[in-house]
Protein backbone atom coordinates (compact mmCIF):
# COMPACT_ATOMS: atom_id res chain seq x y z
CA UNK A 1 0.00 0.00 0.00
CA UNK A 2 1.48 3.33 -1.22
CA UNK A 3 1.15 6.79 0.04
CA UNK A 4 -2.10 7.66 -2.38
CA UNK A 5 -3.66 4.47 -1.13
CA UNK A 6 -3.32 5.89 2.36
CA UNK A 7 -4.61 9.22 1.58
CA UNK A 8 -7.44 7.90 0.18
CA UNK A 9 -7.97 5.85 3.06
CA UNK A 10 -7.63 8.73 5.41
CA UNK A 11 -10.34 10.49 3.15
CA UNK A 12 -12.83 7.58 3.26
CA UNK A 13 -12.36 7.72 7.31
CA UNK A 14 -12.97 11.39 7.33
CA UNK A 15 -16.61 10.89 5.23
CA UNK A 16 -17.40 8.17 8.17
CA UNK A 17 -16.13 10.60 10.74
CA UNK A 18 -18.64 13.40 9.16
CA UNK A 19 -21.73 11.35 9.14
CA UNK A 20 -20.79 9.83 12.30
CA UNK A 21 -20.72 13.40 13.49
CA UNK A 22 -24.20 14.11 11.53
CA UNK A 23 -25.98 11.20 12.49
CA UNK A 24 -24.81 12.21 16.32
CA UNK A 25 -26.21 15.85 15.95
CA UNK A 26 -29.28 14.83 14.12
CA UNK A 27 -30.60 11.96 17.04
CA UNK A 28 -33.73 13.12 18.67
CA UNK A 29 -32.08 12.97 22.19
CA UNK A 30 -32.09 15.88 24.41
CA UNK A 31 -28.33 15.53 26.15
CA UNK A 32 -25.99 18.65 25.44
CA UNK A 33 -22.79 16.61 25.40
CA UNK A 34 -23.72 14.04 22.97
CA UNK A 35 -24.91 17.17 20.69
CA UNK A 36 -21.44 18.61 21.21
CA UNK A 37 -19.78 15.47 20.32
CA UNK A 38 -21.85 15.44 16.76
CA UNK A 39 -20.78 19.16 16.12
CA UNK A 40 -16.96 18.23 16.77
CA UNK A 41 -16.87 15.11 14.90
CA UNK A 42 -18.34 17.15 11.58
CA UNK A 43 -15.09 19.48 12.39
CA UNK A 44 -13.10 16.89 12.88
CA UNK A 45 -13.97 15.33 8.95
CA UNK A 46 -14.04 18.59 7.51
CA UNK A 47 -10.86 19.86 9.31
CA UNK A 48 -8.81 15.92 7.66
CA UNK A 49 -10.49 16.89 4.07
CA UNK A 50 -8.67 20.07 4.46
CA UNK A 51 -5.68 18.39 5.52
CA UNK A 52 -5.56 15.56 3.27
CA UNK A 53 -5.89 18.51 0.05
CA UNK A 54 -3.28 20.50 1.43
CA UNK A 55 -0.53 17.38 1.69
CA UNK A 56 1.18 18.58 -1.33
CA UNK A 57 1.13 22.27 -0.22
CA UNK A 58 2.68 21.52 3.53
CA UNK A 59 5.06 19.56 1.72
CA UNK A 60 6.00 21.54 -0.72
CA UNK A 61 6.25 24.79 2.50
CA UNK A 62 8.64 22.60 4.13
CA UNK A 63 10.74 22.90 0.79
CA UNK A 64 10.40 26.80 0.39
CA UNK A 65 11.60 27.16 4.04
CA UNK A 66 14.44 25.08 3.86
CA UNK A 67 15.48 27.31 0.88
CA UNK A 68 14.49 30.34 3.24
CA UNK A 69 16.73 29.59 5.63
CA UNK A 70 19.56 28.01 4.38
CA UNK A 71 19.19 24.61 5.26
CA UNK A 72 21.08 22.03 3.48
CA UNK A 73 20.61 18.29 4.40
CA UNK A 74 24.67 17.97 2.92
CA UNK A 75 26.10 20.72 5.37
CA UNK A 76 24.35 18.60 8.15
CA UNK A 77 25.82 15.09 7.33
CA UNK A 78 29.12 16.89 6.29
CA UNK A 79 29.21 18.68 9.99
CA UNK A 80 28.31 15.33 11.92
CA UNK A 81 31.61 14.11 9.71
CA UNK A 82 33.74 16.04 10.50
CA UNK A 83 32.96 15.73 14.18
CA UNK A 84 33.30 12.04 13.80
CA UNK A 85 36.71 12.18 12.24
CA UNK A 86 37.68 14.21 15.11
CA UNK A 87 36.48 11.87 18.26
CA UNK A 88 38.37 8.64 16.00
CA UNK A 89 41.26 10.68 15.95
CA UNK A 90 41.71 11.80 19.17
CA UNK A 91 40.51 8.59 20.33
CA UNK A 92 43.46 6.97 18.68
CA UNK A 93 45.72 8.68 20.27
CA UNK A 94 44.43 7.99 23.23
CA UNK A 95 44.50 4.77 22.76
CA UNK A 96 48.08 4.64 21.78
CA UNK A 97 49.20 6.41 25.36
CA UNK A 98 47.01 4.08 27.62
CA UNK A 99 49.29 1.39 26.03
CA UNK A 100 52.15 3.26 26.87
CA UNK A 101 51.23 3.02 30.73
CA UNK A 102 53.28 0.58 31.91
CA UNK A 103 55.85 2.54 33.86
CA UNK A 104 54.69 2.84 37.67
CA UNK A 105 55.83 6.64 36.48
CA UNK A 106 52.81 7.25 34.42
CA UNK A 107 50.47 5.17 34.95
CA UNK A 108 48.52 7.42 37.78
CA UNK A 109 47.71 9.22 34.18
CA UNK A 110 45.27 6.10 33.24
CA UNK A 111 42.17 7.41 35.20
CA UNK A 112 42.74 11.00 33.63
CA UNK A 113 42.37 9.00 30.30
CA UNK A 114 39.41 6.88 30.94
CA UNK A 115 37.72 10.17 31.82
CA UNK A 116 38.48 11.47 28.53
CA UNK A 117 37.72 8.77 26.68
CA UNK A 118 34.49 8.41 28.39
CA UNK A 119 33.38 11.91 27.33
CA UNK A 120 34.76 11.01 23.84
CA UNK A 121 32.58 8.32 23.86
CA UNK A 122 29.77 9.58 24.44
CA UNK A 123 29.76 12.51 22.22
CA UNK A 124 30.56 9.69 19.87
CA UNK A 125 27.49 8.32 20.45
CA UNK A 126 25.27 11.37 20.37
CA UNK A 127 26.78 11.86 16.89
CA UNK A 128 25.56 8.19 15.44
CA UNK A 129 22.17 9.18 17.42
CA UNK A 130 22.01 12.39 15.44
CA UNK A 131 23.02 11.33 11.90
CA UNK A 132 20.03 8.43 12.22
CA UNK A 133 17.88 10.56 12.82
CA UNK A 134 18.71 12.83 9.85
CA UNK A 135 18.87 10.05 7.89
CA UNK A 136 15.50 8.63 9.36
CA UNK A 137 13.85 12.04 8.79
CA UNK A 138 15.41 12.89 5.68
CA UNK A 139 14.22 9.41 3.57
CA UNK A 140 10.59 8.72 5.44
CA UNK A 141 9.81 12.31 6.48
CA UNK A 142 6.30 11.71 3.86
CA UNK A 143 5.63 8.46 4.63
CA UNK A 144 5.35 9.90 8.36
CA UNK A 145 3.22 13.01 7.31
CA UNK A 146 0.63 10.50 5.39
CA UNK A 147 0.73 8.19 8.55
CA UNK A 148 0.48 11.03 10.46
CA UNK A 149 -2.96 12.07 8.06
CA UNK A 150 -4.34 8.42 8.49
CA UNK A 151 -4.05 8.70 12.48
CA UNK A 152 -5.47 12.33 12.61
CA UNK A 153 -8.63 10.90 10.48
CA UNK A 154 -9.43 7.99 12.46
CA UNK A 155 -13.02 8.70 13.92
CA UNK A 156 -14.27 9.53 17.15
CA UNK A 157 -10.88 11.36 17.98
CA UNK A 158 -8.80 7.90 18.76
CA UNK A 159 -5.55 8.80 16.34
CA UNK A 160 -6.00 12.94 16.47
CA UNK A 161 -3.33 13.79 19.32
CA UNK A 162 -0.94 11.51 17.67
CA UNK A 163 -1.37 11.93 14.37
CA UNK A 164 -1.52 15.82 14.81
CA UNK A 165 2.13 15.56 16.57
CA UNK A 166 3.51 12.95 14.13
CA UNK A 167 2.48 15.79 11.44
CA UNK A 168 3.75 18.85 13.03
CA UNK A 169 6.70 17.34 14.76
CA UNK A 170 7.91 15.04 10.83
CA UNK A 171 7.20 18.89 9.14
CA UNK A 172 9.48 20.70 11.42
CA UNK A 173 12.59 18.05 11.64
CA UNK A 174 12.51 18.22 8.02
CA UNK A 175 13.02 21.61 8.44
CA UNK A 176 14.92 22.47 11.40
CA UNK A 177 17.19 19.67 11.90
CA UNK A 178 19.58 20.64 8.66
CA UNK A 179 20.34 23.65 10.71
CA UNK A 180 21.98 22.27 13.70
CA UNK A 181 25.09 22.95 13.14
CA UNK A 182 24.54 26.52 12.49
CA UNK A 183 23.12 26.24 16.08
CA UNK A 184 25.17 24.51 17.74
CA UNK A 185 28.40 27.01 16.29
CA UNK A 186 27.07 30.04 16.91
CA UNK A 187 27.02 29.25 20.74
CA UNK A 188 30.41 27.65 21.10
CA UNK A 189 33.81 28.39 19.74
CA UNK A 190 35.50 26.26 17.22
CA UNK A 191 36.66 22.78 19.05
CA UNK A 192 39.71 22.86 16.75
CA UNK A 193 40.97 25.59 19.46
CA UNK A 194 41.57 22.50 21.66
CA UNK A 195 43.08 19.44 21.18
CA UNK A 196 45.99 17.37 22.00
CA UNK A 197 48.25 19.89 21.34
CA UNK A 198 51.19 17.20 19.25
CA UNK A 199 52.17 18.25 16.04
CA UNK A 200 52.24 15.29 13.12
CA UNK A 201 54.68 15.04 10.70
CA UNK A 202 54.10 12.93 7.51
CA UNK A 203 55.59 12.59 4.25
CA UNK A 204 58.00 10.04 2.02
CA UNK A 205 61.50 8.75 1.70
CA UNK A 206 62.38 9.28 -1.52
CA UNK A 207 66.06 7.61 -3.34
CA UNK A 208 68.34 9.44 -5.94
CA UNK A 209 65.72 8.54 -8.84
CA UNK A 210 63.43 10.12 -7.22
CA UNK A 211 61.50 6.56 -6.36
CA UNK A 212 60.11 6.01 -2.92
CA UNK A 213 61.86 3.36 -0.48
CA UNK A 214 59.22 1.36 1.74
CA UNK A 215 60.05 -0.79 4.30
CA UNK A 216 62.99 0.50 5.50
CA UNK A 217 63.86 2.06 8.92
CA UNK A 218 64.03 5.23 9.97
CA UNK A 219 66.24 5.84 13.31
CA UNK A 220 65.63 9.33 15.46
CA UNK A 221 68.76 10.68 18.02
CA UNK A 222 68.66 13.21 20.03
CA UNK A 223 72.13 14.16 21.77
CA UNK A 224 73.21 11.25 20.03
CA UNK A 225 70.82 8.92 22.02
CA UNK A 226 68.61 6.90 19.92
CA UNK A 227 65.10 8.10 20.74
CA UNK A 228 62.83 6.47 18.04
CA UNK A 229 62.60 3.77 15.51
CA UNK A 230 60.28 3.92 12.91
CA UNK A 231 59.52 1.48 10.53
CA UNK A 232 58.24 2.99 6.67
CA UNK A 233 54.87 1.44 5.38
CA UNK A 234 54.50 -0.27 1.83
CA UNK A 235 54.14 3.29 0.35
CA UNK A 236 57.41 4.22 1.17
CA UNK A 237 55.59 6.65 3.89
CA UNK A 238 56.56 7.65 7.18
CA UNK A 239 54.67 9.38 10.15
CA UNK A 240 55.49 10.96 13.21
CA UNK A 241 52.60 12.29 15.67
CA UNK A 242 48.95 11.52 14.82
CA UNK A 243 48.12 9.34 17.45
CA UNK A 244 51.51 7.07 17.11
CA UNK A 245 53.82 9.86 19.10
CA UNK A 246 53.69 12.22 21.60
CA UNK A 247 55.97 14.78 20.10
CA UNK A 248 57.08 18.23 22.68
CA UNK A 249 55.99 21.48 21.14
CA UNK A 250 60.14 22.23 20.28
CA UNK A 251 61.85 19.30 19.11
CA UNK A 252 65.35 18.93 17.01
CA UNK A 253 65.90 15.17 15.86
CA UNK A 254 69.10 13.82 13.94
CA UNK A 255 67.83 11.57 10.87
CA UNK A 256 69.12 8.28 9.68
CA UNK A 257 67.87 6.05 7.01
CA UNK A 258 68.51 2.16 7.60
CA UNK A 259 67.57 -0.43 4.47
CA UNK A 260 69.28 -4.00 4.23
CA UNK A 261 71.55 -3.30 7.35
CA UNK A 262 73.22 -0.01 5.35
CA UNK A 263 72.99 3.59 7.06
CA UNK A 264 72.36 6.43 5.21
CA UNK A 265 72.19 10.16 5.58
CA UNK A 266 68.70 11.79 4.52
CA UNK A 267 68.30 15.22 3.15
CA UNK A 268 67.42 17.25 5.52
CA UNK A 269 69.46 15.44 8.21
CA UNK A 270 67.17 16.79 10.58
CA UNK A 271 63.44 16.58 11.85
CA UNK A 272 62.63 20.02 13.90
CA UNK A 273 59.75 21.92 15.03
CA UNK A 274 61.19 25.25 13.22
CA UNK A 275 60.11 22.99 9.74
CA UNK A 276 56.30 22.81 10.95
CA UNK A 277 54.56 26.25 10.79
CA UNK A 278 51.11 24.11 11.34
CA UNK A 279 50.36 21.30 13.99
CA UNK A 280 50.14 18.94 10.60
CA UNK A 281 52.54 19.19 7.99
CA UNK A 282 54.45 17.41 5.32
CA UNK A 283 58.02 16.32 4.85
CA UNK A 284 59.64 14.64 2.25
CA UNK A 285 63.03 13.00 3.14
CA UNK A 286 65.40 12.06 -0.14
CA UNK A 287 68.85 10.12 0.14
CA UNK A 288 70.77 11.04 -2.39
CA UNK A 289 73.16 7.75 -2.29
CA UNK A 290 70.72 5.30 -2.41
CA UNK A 291 68.57 3.74 -6.17
CA UNK A 292 66.36 1.48 -5.48
CA UNK A 293 64.64 -0.84 -7.71
CA UNK A 294 61.53 -3.34 -7.79
CA UNK A 295 60.07 -1.59 -5.39
CA UNK A 296 62.80 -1.48 -2.66
CA UNK A 297 63.31 -4.95 -3.51
CA UNK A 298 66.69 -4.41 -4.45
CA UNK A 299 69.36 -1.57 -3.04
CA UNK A 300 72.15 -0.09 -5.11
CA UNK A 301 74.58 1.82 -2.88
CA UNK A 302 76.10 4.88 -4.66
CA UNK A 303 80.17 5.31 -4.23
CA UNK A 304 81.16 8.00 -2.61
CA UNK A 305 83.83 8.80 -5.35
CA UNK A 306 81.33 8.44 -8.09
CA UNK A 307 78.18 10.04 -9.59
CA UNK A 308 74.92 7.80 -10.86
CA UNK A 309 72.95 9.62 -13.87
CA UNK A 310 70.95 8.55 -16.64
CA UNK A 311 68.72 5.80 -14.38
CA UNK A 312 66.62 3.39 -16.00
CA UNK A 313 64.56 1.21 -14.14
CA UNK A 314 62.03 -1.48 -15.98
CA UNK A 315 60.34 -4.28 -14.37
CA UNK A 316 63.31 -6.96 -14.15
CA UNK A 317 66.44 -4.21 -14.93
CA UNK A 318 67.67 -1.24 -13.53
CA UNK A 319 70.98 0.67 -15.43
CA UNK A 320 72.74 4.10 -14.88
CA UNK A 321 76.07 5.55 -15.44
CA UNK A 322 78.33 5.55 -12.75
CA UNK A 323 80.92 8.28 -13.06
CA UNK A 324 84.02 8.73 -11.10
CA UNK A 325 85.10 11.85 -9.66
CA UNK A 326 88.72 11.46 -10.62
CA UNK A 327 90.46 9.64 -13.29
CA UNK A 328 92.52 6.23 -12.98
CA UNK A 329 90.68 5.72 -10.09
CA UNK A 330 88.09 2.86 -9.82
CA UNK A 331 85.10 2.62 -7.75
CA UNK A 332 83.18 -0.34 -5.18
CA UNK A 333 79.70 -0.55 -6.33
CA UNK A 334 77.76 -2.30 -3.42
CA UNK A 335 74.29 -4.13 -4.60
CA UNK A 336 72.14 -5.40 -1.42
CA UNK A 337 68.87 -7.49 -1.81
CA UNK A 338 67.31 -9.83 0.16
CA UNK A 339 66.53 -13.34 -0.51
CA UNK A 340 63.23 -12.94 -2.12
CA UNK A 341 65.09 -11.21 -4.70
CA UNK A 342 67.51 -12.77 -7.07
CA UNK A 343 70.49 -11.13 -9.29
CA UNK A 344 70.61 -12.94 -12.69
CA UNK A 345 73.20 -11.11 -14.21
CA UNK A 346 75.58 -7.59 -13.85
CA UNK A 347 77.07 -5.63 -16.69
CA UNK A 348 79.53 -3.28 -16.81
CA UNK A 349 80.10 -1.64 -20.33
CA UNK A 350 78.05 -4.85 -21.78
CA UNK A 351 80.13 -7.22 -19.98
CA UNK A 352 79.22 -9.72 -17.57
CA UNK A 353 81.20 -9.29 -14.16
CA UNK A 354 80.73 -10.57 -10.91
CA UNK A 355 80.81 -10.15 -7.21
CA UNK A 356 84.40 -10.35 -5.95
CA UNK A 357 82.58 -10.25 -2.16
CA UNK A 358 79.54 -11.75 -0.97
CA UNK A 359 77.98 -11.61 2.62
CA UNK A 360 75.20 -12.61 3.82
CA UNK A 361 74.00 -11.41 7.20
CA UNK A 362 70.94 -11.07 9.00
CA UNK A 363 68.70 -7.84 9.24
CA UNK A 364 65.92 -7.57 10.83
CA UNK A 365 64.50 -11.26 10.43
CA UNK A 366 65.57 -11.04 6.85
CA UNK A 367 68.35 -12.97 5.13
CA UNK A 368 70.30 -10.03 3.05
CA UNK A 369 73.17 -10.67 0.54
CA UNK A 370 75.58 -7.66 -0.49
CA UNK A 371 77.65 -8.01 -3.27
CA UNK A 372 80.73 -6.13 -4.14
CA UNK A 373 81.87 -5.10 -7.51
CA UNK A 374 84.97 -3.07 -8.46
CA UNK A 375 84.49 -0.60 -11.56
CA UNK A 376 87.55 0.66 -12.95
CA UNK A 377 86.27 2.96 -16.32
CA UNK A 378 85.76 6.96 -15.36
CA UNK A 379 82.18 6.64 -17.20
CA UNK A 380 80.89 2.69 -16.55
CA UNK A 381 77.19 1.93 -18.35
CA UNK A 382 75.79 -0.91 -15.46
CA UNK A 383 72.76 -2.64 -16.24
CA UNK A 384 72.04 -5.12 -13.25
CA UNK A 385 68.91 -7.94 -14.93
CA UNK A 386 67.24 -9.24 -11.32
CA UNK A 387 64.22 -11.70 -10.43
CA UNK A 388 62.56 -10.38 -7.68
CA UNK A 389 59.42 -13.17 -6.30
CA UNK A 390 58.36 -11.79 -3.05
CA UNK A 391 58.34 -8.76 -0.86
CA UNK A 392 59.62 -9.11 2.91
CA UNK A 393 58.78 -6.78 5.85
CA UNK A 394 61.37 -6.31 8.27
CA UNK A 395 60.16 -7.27 12.08
CA UNK A 396 61.36 -3.93 13.88
CA UNK A 397 60.28 -3.19 17.07
CA UNK A 398 59.21 0.13 16.69
CA UNK A 399 60.10 3.14 19.54
CA UNK A 400 57.81 5.67 19.10
CA UNK A 401 58.97 9.65 20.54
CA UNK A 402 56.85 10.06 24.10
CA UNK A 403 56.93 13.41 25.37
CA UNK A 404 56.20 12.82 28.95
CA UNK A 405 57.68 16.03 29.80
CA UNK A 406 54.33 17.12 27.88
CA UNK A 407 52.00 14.90 28.57
CA UNK A 408 50.28 16.40 31.51
CA UNK A 409 49.73 19.56 29.19
CA UNK A 410 48.46 16.85 26.71
CA UNK A 411 46.18 15.44 29.08
CA UNK A 412 44.90 18.90 30.36
CA UNK A 413 44.06 19.65 26.96
CA UNK A 414 42.34 16.69 25.99
CA UNK A 415 39.79 16.61 28.84
CA UNK A 416 38.77 20.33 27.27
CA UNK A 417 38.48 18.31 24.40
CA UNK A 418 36.24 15.96 25.67
CA UNK A 419 34.39 18.68 27.44
CA UNK A 420 34.05 20.51 24.66
CA UNK A 421 32.75 18.10 22.22
CA UNK A 422 30.25 16.98 25.22
CA UNK A 423 29.22 20.26 25.18
CA UNK A 424 29.22 20.80 21.53
CA UNK A 425 27.34 17.28 20.66
CA UNK A 426 25.41 16.31 23.22
CA UNK A 427 24.09 19.48 25.29
CA UNK A 428 23.70 21.52 22.47
CA UNK A 429 22.46 19.14 20.11
CA UNK A 430 19.91 17.88 23.13
CA UNK A 431 18.92 22.13 23.99
CA UNK A 432 17.93 22.56 19.87
CA UNK A 433 16.28 18.97 19.76
CA UNK A 434 13.64 20.27 22.81
CA UNK A 435 13.36 23.67 20.92
CA UNK A 436 11.91 21.60 18.05
CA UNK A 437 10.11 18.96 19.41
CA UNK A 438 8.27 22.55 21.58
CA UNK A 439 7.64 23.71 18.19
CA UNK A 440 6.09 20.57 17.00
CA UNK A 441 3.71 20.64 19.92
CA UNK A 442 2.48 23.88 19.19
CA UNK A 443 2.07 23.11 15.78
CA UNK A 444 0.32 20.09 16.31
CA UNK A 445 -2.20 22.30 18.94
CA UNK A 446 -2.53 24.56 15.95
CA UNK A 447 -4.20 21.07 14.00
CA UNK A 448 -6.22 20.64 16.42
CA UNK A 449 -4.17 17.74 18.34
CA UNK A 450 -5.73 18.23 22.07
CA UNK A 451 -7.94 16.42 24.00
CA UNK A 452 -9.66 12.98 24.38
CA UNK A 453 -12.40 11.39 22.82
CA UNK A 454 -15.23 13.54 24.73
CA UNK A 455 -16.91 12.04 27.49
CA UNK A 456 -20.89 11.93 27.96
CA UNK A 457 -22.08 13.73 31.27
Amino acid sequence: MNGDDLLLMAFNLSILTYDLGVVLYSLPIPIKSLKRWGINLIIDGISTSVLISCFTLMLSLTNVLQNLLNADWSTYFTWIGGRVAMIFSALSALTYVSGLLKNPYISLLSSPIGIVAGYLSAALSALRLLTFLGSFILNYHRHLVVLGIVLYSLPMRLGKNAGAYLIAMSLVLYVGLPLMPVFVESFQSSVADHGLDSPSIYGYVIDLSGEVVPNAVLNLYRDNELVGKILINEQGRFTLGNGYDLLPKEFNYDVKLELYGIVFTTMPEIISSEMCSKSVCSLNLTVPGMLTAAHGRLLILQPTNAVVNMVRVGSNEVSFTLSVNYDNVSSKLLIAHPKGTTIQSILIDGEVSQCYSNVDFDWYGIQVSVCELLVVNAAAQVSIIYKSMYVERPSVDEKRIIAVENMNTILANSISLGISLIFSLVFLPSLYMTLLLSISASLAKFLGGRGVPIKLQ
